[in-house]
């Protein structure tokens, strides 16, 4: 598993659906685990943790992340006030870039 793919699946995953301030939520709003099988919705963290297995790829993940949204912090970013769902799905696109062109100079 590369970054690119973490990204690509975290990215589907909050297409789905996305929140705040939890790793995931069920469908009425209670917070659970990003791998729970109620999750309908999850944060950008919470998303990338969902996809992958390997700690060493989710953090290149989440430095490709970071560098797309041009941060330091993944959750207080996803958590700012007036975030929406569509930025975040734009940010794990950039992120998917970076992260391809990065595995393609390999």
């Amino acid at each position: 598993m590369t970054a690119a793919t973490v990204l690509r699946e975290a990215r589907k995953l909050v297409e789905r659906g996305w929140t705040q301030g939890a790793a995931a939520r069920t469908a009425d709003g209670k917070s659970v685990g990003e791998d729970s099988p109620a999750a309908t919705c999850w944060c950008s963290l919470g998303a990338m943790s969902k996809g992958s297995d390997d700690c060493d790829v989710y953090a290149d993940a989440k430095g490709f992340l970071l560098m797309a949204v041009a941060a330091s912090n993944i959750a207080k970013w996803n958590d700012a006030l007036g975030r929406t769902q569509a930025e975040v799905v734009n940010a794990f696109s950039k992120a998917i870039e970076l992260a391809e062109a990065e595995e393609a100079a390999r």
